[in-house]
């Protein structure tokens, strides 16, 4: 995991795991519900996986979320 000072590098279904653990059951069952078989399988196993998550690694996963949402935003809007 992070150590002091150091982000931890996280590839993409660990920060997906992450982020639908931040959410809580109720939000990641109605994600869960837009999502393939396979895709639902693989995310489940990742966050079963998951040791400890940081506040620091959560707080990564939602800024980085957030940074993709603006970009999407101001690219669809011009």
């Amino acid at each position: 995991m992070a150590t002091a000072g150091k982000k931890r590098e996280l590839n993409g279904r660990q920060k997906a795991a992450i982020f639908l653990v931040t959410l809580g059951p109720d939000v990641a069952s109605e994600i869960f519900k837009h999502l393939r078989e396979d895709e639902i399988e693989a995310l489940t196993f990742e966050m079963a996986r998951l040791d400890k998550v940081t506040p620091e690694d959560k707080e990564a996963v939602l800024l980085e979320f957030n940074e993709m949402m603006m970009a999407q935003e101001f690219i669809t809007s011009g």
